[in-house]
């Protein structure tokens, strides 16, 4: 076993331990570069959103199968409609405010015409 530092295709470096032969190592060595970190990977996968608002509900649209994510909703005041398999958000302008603001601090990816109206608003 050995520990090696690895740059990755996103630009970070990390630490791996490899096992086997030297070549072996170096050919994983190899591979590791083409790839991004484990941090880069991981924000790569997280879900697309889009937004929608139906009288004093918000409605989330686009949650994909993460575990964190739908305990944070709930946590949160979300409640998951099977029947349309869409996440629902009831309460009065100020509390949709705070959720749309937690929603963008959270770095979660809307798509970009959600992400243009959520911005604008915020604004007003």
């Amino acid at each position: 076993m050995a520990k090696y530092q690895v740059k990755g295709s996103c630009g970070h470096d990390y630490e791996v331990r490899l096992f086997g032969s030297y070549d072996d190592r170096r050919k994983r060595l190899e591979w590791l570069a083409t790839q991004p970190c484990a941090e880069c990977r991981r924000a790569a996968q997280q879900p697309e959103f889009s937004i929608t608002f139906e009288g004093d509900a918000a409605i989330l649209v686009g949650v994909r199968r993460c575990f964190e994510i739908k305990e944070q909703l709930k946590n949160r005041g979300w409640r998951f409609d099977g029947a349309t398999k869409t996440w629902r958000f009831r309460g009065d302008y100020p509390a949709l405010k705070a959720e749309l603001e937690f929603i963008l601090e959270q770095g979660w990816s809307l798509d970009d015409d959600c992400e243009k109206f959520v911005e604008a608003l915020l604004a007003s």
